[in-house]
């Protein structure tokens, strides 16, 4: 087993868009309202891509989950 971080590029963005998918699915079902159908949108992913502050967690080649980093403390 072989973890490695990378910046995320945009042929990332729809793999992170079936993350947040899964991710706000499974946090409902634990009641749990952080993300919605609206946050995080695909166009705050790729804006946040663009701008280089998501990293990539990858497991031998498969995404495992991925991290947004900004260092001017505003939320997205």
């Amino acid at each position: 087993m072989m973890t490695t971080i990378r910046a995320a590029s945009i042929h990332d963005l729809d793999a992170f868009v079936e993350v947040v998918r899964c991710a706000t699915r499974h946090m409902d079902d634990h009641g749990i309202s952080q993300w919605d159908d609206i946050y995080p949108s695909k166009s705050l992913l790729q804006t946040d891509i663009d701008k280089q502050h998501i990293y990539v967690i990858e497991d031998t080649g498969t995404i495992a989950g991925f991290v947004t980093v900004k260092e001017d403390g505003q939320a997205s």
